[in-house]
């Protein structure tokens, strides 16, 4: 039994309570006492009568009271049943976005992985392709590498200049002569708070690092993400496409997926 039901039960318990007291009331013998001079008293006087209606009183005030509090527990029920729905609505809506980034992902997954077998394909074929070294007169020159972009120690730019640095060196290898070429060359793409990084470790004739390798530790030690995997676990969870193109939401998938080295499993 629910309390409106217990309290519309309390109240026709009283009502016919005082029904049974106004029939009491009706049974009252008319001339209940006599007074001194010998005639019959007020029966407002009677004490009987008295106690009967100030029940009644008690019984009509105590059913007015269970009356609003019905009332109020109706309104707050009311007001839970509506909020329920409103919740019920909004767990629909959320499962609804739900299923479509679950089905997005899979999506980008199969593409991923499409990409993938594409570059193994590609790679398989350049190393079966190759064949003898032509003779020097006729080797192509060499492509120069594009300089990589001055880097003044913001943690958004790190990796990418760490990316250029490390291409220029390896497609221009042959440029440099020793270590020490090398790291002059990188401290020479550093500025602002990177370039006062390392500033002390450069003295007369000789830049104080073991390798351009130790060179980009320092580098990431002081301006990187300390938590490189959990930042873009984080970017992914929250990626979304919304009015983007595919090709750019997947450019950002593709990208995060390879700082936290997802497996197919994983993905």
């Amino acid at each position: 039994m629910s309390l409106i039901d217990y309290l519309e039960d309390r109240i026709r318990q009283q009502l016919r309570t005082a029904r049974d007291l106004a029939t009491s009331l009706n049974g009252l013998p008319a001339l209940p006492s006599i007074s001194r001079q010998g005639t019959p008293a007020p029966l407002e006087q009677n004490p009987r009568f008295q106690q009967l209606q100030q029940r009644v009183q008690n019984l009509t005030n105590e059913r007015e009271a269970l009356a609003e509090e019905r009332d109020a527990l109706t309104e707050e029920r009311d007001a839970l049943l509506t909020e329920g729905q409103g919740l019920e609505a909004r767990y629909t809506a959320i499962e609804t976005d739900l299923e479509r980034d679950r089905a997005t992902i899979v999506t980008l997954i199969a593409a991923l992985t499409n990409t993938n077998t594409a570059l193994a394909t590609a790679t398989a074929a350049l190393a079966n392709a190759g064949g003898p070294a032509p003779p020097a007169g006729e080797r192509a020159k060499r492509e120069s590498i594009p300089k990589p972009q001055e880097f003044d120690g913001s943690q958004d730019q790190l990796r990418p200049f760490i990316a250029q640095l490390r291409t220029k060196f390896l497609g221009d290898a042959h440029k440099f002569v020793d270590v020490q070429h090398r790291l002059a060359y990188a401290v020479g793409f550093l500025k602002g708070k990177a370039y006062e990084q390392i500033l002390p470790l450069i003295d007369e004739g000789n830049i104080n690092i073991a390798s351009v390798e130790a060179l980009i530790t320092l580098l990431e030690n002081a301006f990187g993400d300390p938590d490189r995997v959990r930042t873009a676990e984080r970017n992914l969870q929250s990626l979304r496409q919304k009015n983007r193109n595919f090709s750019d939401y997947l450019a950002d998938f593709q990208r995060y997926a390879a700082e936290v080295s997802w497996n197919d499993a994983a993905k």
